[in-house]
Formats: C-alpha cells, sequence, structure tokens
C-alpha cells in the first residue's frame, strides 16, 4: 500500500473508529458492485458521523470484478464480506443485514454517496421523535448542488396511464396522476411520505424486524417501494427528514438496456405483488406508455413488457460456485412413486453435495413396483427409504422422520434442479427471515405441444402464479414454518396446503437460478394433470374459479393474448369436468403426467465421455497458412479466445467434460503465458503437436478421460466463437439418445460487429460424434460438412446452442441468417451479447426483406459450386484452387 494511502486511512481511523462488536445506534450497511473508487470517500464521511453517532459499518460486495472488496478491508474497523455472488440490491442487503449485530437502526446506504455533515444524527433524531416512525429519508442532492426529487407516491393505474400518456408534455401533474413528488415545498419541511428511493433510508430495527428481509425477487429497482410499503402494512409511518442531506454522485448502477428494461418490469412485479388483480391492466397500461414514448434506449424494455416469460432474461442474482463446505446445510426429501425414468436427473445434481455431507438427500419411494429405489441407491450419498403405502403425503412425513437437519426442501421427483438453484432459498430459511420459501422456476415447454404451449404461455401471465409456494415442484420449510404444519395431512395437493399457512411476508420467493419443471407434452397429458389439480383445492375449500377466470380476463391484451386465454380456459373447464365427474363416481386415482416421464426414459443414462476439440495454432496447410502467418493473427486470436470461448465454456451447466487444446509446440512464450491461468484452473488440458489426425484425437481422448464411459462424444470448437451455456447439457442429452451419430445443434447467432444474425445450419462448425469407444472416428474425421458420409446425421433445432464471431481473421465465416436484436438472446450467452444494441425495425424488416434472400441466393449458388467442385477435383482440389486465388 502507498505510504500516502496509509496515512489518509490512519487520519480516518483517528477521526472516528467503527465498533465491530457490541451495541450501537446505528448498523449502516452499503452494498457494493465494482464500487471501489467511492468506498474511501464514503468511510470518510461516516467516520467524520462517528463523532457524535455509534456506527457499525458493514459493507456488503456483490462480486465485484475490481477491487472493491479489497478497499473495503483496507479499513480495519469496517465488517466487509463477500456476498458469493452478483445478488442483486436486496440480495446483497439481506447479507449485510445478517452481519448489523444489535443496533437501535439501519442505515442503508448507495456507495456511491457522499454523506453531509450531521446527516446520520438528523435522521436517528428524527427516528426517535416518534416510535411509529419506522424510517426516515434524506434530501437528496445531485452533483451539481440541486434537489433530486426523490420523494414518490404508491403506484396505481389511474398514475401509470398518465405517465404513459403525459409524462413527457406535463411532468407538473396533480398528486393522482403522478408517482413523483415534485412540489418544492415538498421537499423544504419534514413530513410523512408514502415512499422514496432507496438510495438512504435509516430503518427502526424493530420495524425491518417486522416486515422480514428485502424482497430478493426484486433484483434492482422496485426492492425500495415494496420495502416501504410493508413498513407501512405493519403500522409505521416514513418519514422525510430535510435537515439530513446526502450527495449523490450520480454513477448509480449504469444505464444499460437491460436495466432500463428491470426499472420498467418491476414495477409491473411490484403491483403484481400487491394489488394482483390491477396487475394486468397496469402493465398493459405501462405497454401502451412505452410505446406512445417510443425511447430508443427503452426497446428492451418493450420486448421484455411483451411477454412475462422474458423477464427471466433480465439481470438477475447469480451466484458464485459453492463449495460443498461453503454449502448451507439442509435436508432435502424426495417423494417417489414409480420415478424410474426421472429420478436420476432429478438427483445426479445433488449427488456431490450430498456424497461430501454437505446436504442430506433422502428418497422416499412409496407404493413403487419399478426399480426407482434401487437406481436412487446407485447415485452416491442419497439415503433411500421404502414403504407399501402409495402416497405422498405419507412419503413426506416418513422423509420428516428420518431427516435430521433444518431447512427441509420438499421436491418432486421429476424436477430438473441444480444446487445454484435451491442454495438462496435455503439460506433464506436458514437465517430466520422467512418460514417458507420456494426456487425460482422456468416451465420447460420446448418439447410440449401447441395447445400446452398456449396454455402455460397464458398462465405464465397471471400475478398469482408467482407469489405462491406452488408450480415449483419444490418448496421448503424453516424448522420454526414446519413448527405451524406439524405432520402433513392427507391431501391431494401439499404445496397448496403448505402455502395457505403462510403470509406473504413470510415466504422467501428468492430471484435466481430456476429449477425446471417439465410440463405434460401433449394435451390429453394436460387434461389428466388438471383433473387432479382441481381436485386438490376441492378437497381443502378453495374455490378459485371465479378469481381465476378475472385474473385470465385480465391478461387479454390483444389477438394472440385472447387465443391463448381462450385455450386456458377451455383446459380448465376440462379438467374441472373431469374432477368433478371424478369426485362424484368416487374415484382417488392419482392422475399423473406420464408423458414427460416417456420422454426422460427415452434418454437413456448412459455414461458419456465428453471431449471439447480446438485448434489453437497448428501449422496448417493451404490457404489457412496465409491468415495465420499475418502479423498479429496470434494476438487477435487469443484476444477472442478469452473474450468469448474462455468464458462459455466455463459456464456450462453440465460440468462432465473435458476440454483438450492443440498448440504449436513452437509457440512464443508470451501465449503460453496468457494460457497459463487457464490451464491451472483445469479449465482445460494443453496438448503441442506439429499436426493431429483424427487417430490422435482417438488416442488423445481415451488417455484423457480412461475410457470409463460407454459413449464417447467428441465436439470441435474452433478458438474464436462461443457456445450457449446449456451447450454440453444438450448435446451429452442427444448423445444419450443416438449413440452412433454426427450430432448437430442446428440453430445459432452469429455476430459481426454490433449486428446479430440468427442462423440455421444443419451441418455447421460445432459438430460433434458420438459412438462406442471400439472402433472411435470423432469429430475430426472429416470437413463438418463430409461427415455425412461416414455416420448417420442427426440435426437439433431449438433454441440457439452457438455463437460464430465474424471479423478479420476469418478464413470462411461470413454473415449468414437473418438480422435480429440480441435483447432475446442474451441470457444464453451470459455477457457476450450485453453490449450489442437492438437494432431499430426498419433495419430488421429491410433485412429479411432484401438483404437475407440476397445472402441465401449468394450462399445457395456458393454451396452447389463447391459441392460440385469437391465431387470433380476432391478436397485436395479444393484447397489447391483457394491457395492459387489467395496468391500463395
Amino acid at each position: 500500500m502507498h505510504s500516502g494511502v496509509t496515512a489518509e486511512i490512519e487520519n480516518e481511523q483517528a477521526a472516528g473508529r467503527f465498533h465491530r462488536d457490541g451495541s450501537v445506534d446505528v448498523a449502516v450497511l452499503v452494498v457494493t458492485y465494482r464500487n471501489a473508487a467511492h468506498i474511501d470517500a464514503l468511510v470518510a464521511d461516516l467516520r467524520r458521523e462517528a463523532g457524535t453517532v455509534s456506527l457499525r459499518v458493514i459493507v456488503a460486495d456483490n462480486s465485484s470484478a475490481d477491487d472493491t472488496l479489497a478497499v473495503a478491508r483496507r479499513h480495519d474497523d469496517v465488517i466487509a464480506v463477500a456476498t458469493g455472488g452478483n445478488l442483486g440490491y436486496s440480495g446483497g442487503l439481506n447479507v449485510a443485514m445478517s452481519h448489523a449485530g444489535a443496533a437501535e437502526a439501519v442505515l442503508v446506504l448507495n456507495p456511491d454517496l457522499r454523506v453531509v455533515e450531521g446527516a446520520v444524527g438528523a435522521l436517528l433524531r428524527r427516528l426517535r421523535y416518534d416510535r411509529r416512525i419506522g424510517a426516515v429519508v434524506p434530501l437528496i442532492h445531485d452533483e451539481d448542488g440541486e434537489i433530486y426529487p426523490s420523494l414518490r407516491r404508491e403506484p396505481t393505474l389511474v398514475r401509470a396511464c398518465a405517465d404513459g400518456a403525459l409524462g413527457r408534455i406535463w411532468q407538473s401533474r396533480p398528486a393522482p396522476l403522478s408517482e413523483y413528488v415534485r412540489s418544492s415545498d415538498a421537499y423544504r419541511r419534514a413530513h410523512p411520505i408514502e415512499w422514496a428511493t432507496g438510495a438512504a433510508i435509516l430503518v427502526r430495527r424493530d420495524a425491518a424486524a417486522a416486515v422480514g428481509s428485502w424482497d430478493e425477487r426484486f433484483f434492482l429497482y422496485s426492492e425500495e417501494t415494496d420495502f416501504q410499503r410493508r413498513l407501512r402494512d405493519a403500522g409505521f409511518q416514513i418519514w422525510f427528514e430535510p435537515e439530513a442531506i446526502v450527495v449523490h454522485e450520480g454513477s448509480g448502477s449504469g444505464t444499460s438496456a437491460d436495466l432500463v428494461a428491470l426499472t420498467i418490469v418491476n414495477r409491473v412485479r411490484y403491483v403484481d405483488k400487491h394489488a394482483p388483480r390491477q396487475a394486468e391492466a397496469f402493465r398493459a397500461a405501462v405497454v401502451v406508455g412505452e410505446q406512445l414514448r417510443r425511447d430508443p434506449s427503452h426497446s428492451r424494455a418493450r420486448w421484455a413488457l411483451a411477454r412475462r416469460s422474458r423477464w427471466a432474461e433480465l439481470p438477475r442474482a447469480e451466484r458464485d460456485p459453492i463449495s460443498p463446505a461453503e454449502y448451507p446445510a439442509a435436508s432435502i426429501i424426495i417423494p417417489a412413486h414409480n420415478e424410474a425414468a426421472v429420478i436420476e436427473r432429478t438427483l445426479r445434481p445433488l449427488s456431490s453435495l450430498a456424497e461430501a455431507g454437505a446436504i442430506e438427500v433422502l428418497v422416499v419411494c412409496n407404493g413403487c413396483n419399478d426399480d426407482t429405489a434401487a437406481r436412487a441407491r446407485a447415485v452416491p450419498g442419497v439415503r433411500v427409504f421404502e414403504t407399501p403405502v402409495a402416497s405422498k403425503t405419507s412419503a413426506l412425513n416418513l422423509g420428516d422422520d428420518h431427516a435430521t437437519r433444518w431447512p427441509r426442501i420438499y421436491l418432486d421427483a421429476d424436477i430438473r434442479v441444480s444446487p445454484e438453484a435451491l442454495e438462496p432459498v435455503i439460506r433464506a430459511l436458514a437465517d430466520g427471515t422467512s418460514l417458507a420459501g420456494r426456487p425460482a422456476f422456468r416451465v420447460n415447454t420446448e418439447e410440449a405441444s401447441p395447445l400446452v404451449h398456449a396454455y402455460y404461455r397464458a398462465r405464465d401471465r397471471m400475478p398469482s402464479t408467482s407469489g405462491a409456494l406452488w408450480g415449483a415442484g419444490a418448496y421448503g420449510l424453516s424448522e420454526e414454518g414446519h413448527g405451524r404444519l406439524g405432520r402433513f395431512p392427507d391431501v391431494t395437493a401439499d404445496d397448496l396446503y403448505v402455502d395457505r399457512l403462510f403470509g406473504a411476508s413470510e415466504k422467501a420467493l428468492p430471484a435466481g437460478a430456476p429449477v425446471e419443471v417439465m410440463p405434460p407434452r401433449s394435451a390429453d397429458a394436460l387434461v389428466r394433470v388438471l383433473t387432479r389439480n382441481r381436485r386438490g383445492p376441492a378437497e381443502q375449500g378453495v374455490e378459485t374459479a371465479s378469481s381465476s377466470l378475472r385474473e385470465l380476463a385480465r391478461t387479454i391484451a390483444g389477438p394472440l393474448t385472447a387465443a391463448d386465454a381462450l385455450v386456458y380456459a377451455g383446459f380448465a373447464v376440462a379438467g374441472r369436468i373431469k374432477g368433478n365427474r371424478a369426485a362424484r363416481d368416487g374415484r382417488t386415482s392419482w392422475e399423473r403426467d406420464e408423458s414427460s416421464r416417456e420422454a426422460a426414459a427415452a434418454m437413456p443414462t448412459a455414461a458419456v465421455d465428453h471431449v471439447i476439440l480446438t485448434r489453437f495454432n497448428l501449422p496448417t496447410p493451404g490457404p489457412e497458412s496465409l491468415v495465420r502467418a499475418r502479423e498479429g493473427w496470434l494476438r487477435e486470436r487469443i484476444d477472442l479466445f478469452e473474450r468469448y470461448t474462455v468464458p462459455s465454456v466455463s459456464r456450462q451447466t453440465e460440468k462432465g467434460f473435458r476440454w483438450i487444446v492443440y498448440l504449436d509446440p513452437q509457440s512464443p512464450s508470451w501465449l503460453l503465458e496468457r494460457l497459463a491461468p487457464h490451464v491451472e484452473a483445469g479449465l482445460f488440458t494443453a496438448l503441442y503437436r506439429e499436426s493431429v489426425s483424427w487417430q490422435d484425437v482417438a488416442v488423445d481422448a481415451r488417455s484423457l478421460t480412461g475410457a470409463s464411459g460407454s459413449i464417447l462424444l467428441t465436439t470441435n470448437l474452433d478458438n474464436d466463437d462461443a457456445i450457449a451455456d446449456d451447450f454440453v447439457e444438450r448435446l451429452q442429452a442427444l448423445a444419450r439418445r443416438h449413440p452412433r451419430a454426427a450430432l448437430f445443434l442446428g440453430r445459432g447467432i452469429i455476430a459481426h460487429g454490433d449486428e446479430v444474425y440468427l442462423r440455421r445450419d444443419d451441418e455447421n462448425a460445432f459438430c460433434s460424434v458420438a459412438e462406442p469407444w471400439d472402433a472411435p472416428v470423432t469429430a475430426w474425421r472429416d470437413w463438418h460438412t463430409l461427415l455425412h458420409d461416414h455416420l448417420p446425421v442427426v440435426t437439433d433445432g431449438g433454441r440457439p446452442a452457438w455463437l460464430q464471431v465474424v471479423h478479420g481473421g476469418n478464413v470462411s465465416n461470413r454473415v449468414r441468417g437473418v438480422r435480429v436484436s440480441p435483447f432475446a438472446y442474451r441470457a444464453l450467452f451470459g455477457d457476450l451479447l450485453d453490449e450489442l444494441p437492438a437494432p431499430p425495425r426498419g433495419t430488421v424488416a429491410f433485412d429479411r426483406l432484401v438483404r437475407s434472400p440476397a445472402r441465401f441466393s449468394r450462399e445457395t449458388v456458393r454451396g452447389l459450386g463447391k459441392r460440385a467442385f469437391v465431387a470433380v477435383a476432391g478436397k485436395d482440389g479444393l484447397d489447391r484452387l483457394k491457395a492459387r486465388m489467395a496468391g500463395q
């Protein structure tokens, strides 16, 4: 540390020390994300305040890429903690709150604030003025010294309509028509308010305890609206205190298109939670307002508002990988009745944590007459219990009898789950902030029929599905929450029963990685499930028909949503009729979906040895050698490799693969130094070869994997491209269904500068070969366009699986496909598309009408010519022609 910095910190500490232990007046909570430049200044201001108010300062860092945490830890009396990921503002505050200790109040501060002298004392005096005051907010100045309009009114449908129609032309609207409080008089005097922006807010500790944790469904924005609403609902007042002043430096959280969209979407989320009957009308008003505004920076918001399922692609909590030693303890109880087709798929992601003793996984086989128990016992770390009684609730009770840890997660056997999805809800239940909870969830309708798609689209638009414990196939209880339940009664819908035991403030519904629900694939299967779903509420005296109908009607915003709503209503009526008929006839069979289980059964659980293959800078004959000899090619290539290829491979949802990167033995030392951290981290194995044949690849793959599986899967990956986060997972599933074939994930993205194109290429360069180990030929047996000469070809469509980058060093890659907005595909590729703008609608339309057909025609002619030439002159002849054309 520089001597000047050391002296400065010592001087600051002399001005006022913070208390890491004991009771204090105020615990200051600061959530940071890339705020290294702001910490020292804020700490200096707080030290001055500590001269009159005893303070504890907690900095909770959301995995900043800069040295924010290191800067905070230079101050030895600041409690600086890592949150374990980018948990958003609410998630970070909940972590910080767990370190607050004994304090009369907690002060939430943005890290880029400056605190004017006496502000903390003024806030505390106002809080102490009346026990009914639950929170106090200060006056905020901007960098220019102007008053920032931080006071707000409750969002309403009327205000949303007025904002959309009048927002830009009449800012000084009367209170009933505006959420913003703009009257200068309101900022001159202390008075009760509805709510204020969350840059700075002092909260009475017992008031914070009364309303519970910050709602992590609001990753960023609207979390303060929700928290202050809950304070008011609990009987506390919120006051504005103009004698307390802070200055906001203005960097905030950035202004990316995703964050703009999140600001607007979270307003709808807020209304979903607190006024669900108005939610769809409110969303429609916001949609209309955005269309009238036509602000180019809001194009992502308009895209997201169109469909609720798109909200999952906006910024959300992302947790860092957790080692078993750091994973929170829990018991996971899985009732299973004849679940042989899916049980291993559910258990496999939890196995390593269970084997390490981090969690307890119990499978309760109830009334099984298949080999569910044997399959579950084969998974390391899993405990299996059996009962002849085919009853889910009896199985849950039996699991409780043998479980030894809290909290408890109750998980259906057909849910696709990851440790990352369960971890946030386990922590929320373990720290006592919530009594019940469930993880985020996503309904995977990719294999479902169009009618089933329409049903779930309509259901997704209904706000009631977002605030309940049911629907995810997974929910949890703390020990205290379980005490309220006691034992599970003999009911059909256990999740509905448990949900009704708890109020909204007692439930944890954290955002983050979702569990994946596999819905029925066919209309008949969906009706069977809805028949059972109808019986569950009826048993518990719950009648939802009229409220569901009203909620469904409010989702209609045009012909397409009306069609979806009609399909939903049709299925609901069919399920109700069959359910009532079954009840009248005394039939109590468990109608369950077999279609998704049949799909899982068609995916064998054969072990796959998966090896990804990358040529980095091997000497290459033919015209490519000219490009590779170009000045700067290697430095450009390593930049692309680290920008695209490395992060995309690191983010794979399925980690069971190996990666070989082939390098020239004469590679320069600077290149090896750039690659060394990735090798040391175990991301890939570097092999040095002057040349590599497909036979060499087979030998290397055997040596690396030990040929322990029954299938070898090899995949080609160029050193300047990227793969979607679930690329490996999808490929391995395809390999299990087609264990001897050339495999292609057919849809992908082509990026050229700021332009993005959607491409369908059934025999693309991201080729794979699945085969037995007896005589492997690997994905490098031939050109990817000629693998059909050696193996059957299987192409899987679906969502885009790869990202091809067109740049100056490409040999054969070109812009192909149709121009699209990157927004719809960002969630598939981490942050690789985040900085790319949305093209204007006119540009997209012109591309689809004119440029795309022209590109298609050129590619068709080019492809036909190439195939004809290769048929006559062979591959070597084509290389000679390319070399001659390149002047070699």
